[in-house]
């Protein structure tokens, strides 16, 4: 059995948890209209990297600035296994095509059949498979993922440094505070935890 930390998506809710005992689900949540636009851009130019990105030595500032620019605002829990899940790219279209195939099972009856599939992914590509929606992202936007896979691979630190500039910036702008869903915290590094441990809720970028 795999024990890694598990996140579970639905109608409202997301439960933290050890994998397979899945019981709540996810919420997404919609944040400014003005930042979103300015994340979706950011995101866009991603674009501008090319291909041949995978295998550049090193990313610069500006470009991991990029490359993390539509998941900073992820709480940590879902942000941890979102970095680490791009490091098995092979995986995340598979993966994507499962949860999507069972996106109508919740709770114990989707971890019932996550574990009885014994899928071959590592337990971070697993964790989001309660995650439909995010799976599909990583899907969709390959190239962005191993560009993303690729940094944490090689720039692990410089990866965290970016992902903090841009909460930072966040959180300058006013866009980034403690509500009813997180916690925000600020120091050395911003973090963000849900308000109850046990839930996660998930920013929604609309353009």
């Amino acid at each position: 059995m795999i024990f890694s930390s598990c996140l579970v998506e639905k109608n409202g809710h997301s439960k933290l948890c050890k994998f397979i005992y899945l019981t709540r689900t996810a919420k997404e949540v919609p944040v400014d209209r003005l930042f979103s636009r300015l994340l979706n851009v950011m995101a866009a130019l991603v674009l501008c990297l090319g291909v041949s990105g995978f295998a550049q030595a090193n990313y610069s500032t500006s470009e991991l600035d990029t490359l993390v620019a539509n998941i900073a605002l992820y709480p940590d829990p879902l942000l941890v296994q979102v970095l680490d899940a791009s490091t098995y790219g092979n995986q995340i279209a598979p993966a994507a095509l499962w949860a999507e195939s069972h996106k109508n099972l919740k709770g114990e009856t989707l971890a019932n059949a996550i574990e009885e599939a014994n899928l071959p992914y590592d337990p971070s590509v697993q964790a989001l498979l309660p995650f439909p929606s995010v799976l599909s992202m990583m899907s969709k936007y390959r190239t962005w993922t191993d560009q993303l896979g690729d940094a944490v691979t090689n720039q692990k630190e410089d990866v965290m440094e970016a992902v903090q500039r841009m909460r930072q910036k966040a959180y300058d702008y006013g866009h980034l505070k403690t509500n009813e869903q997180v916690k925000v915290e600020t120091g050395d590094n911003i973090t963000i935890y849900p308000v109850q441990k046990e839930y996660v809720y998930v920013p929604v970028y609309n353009p």
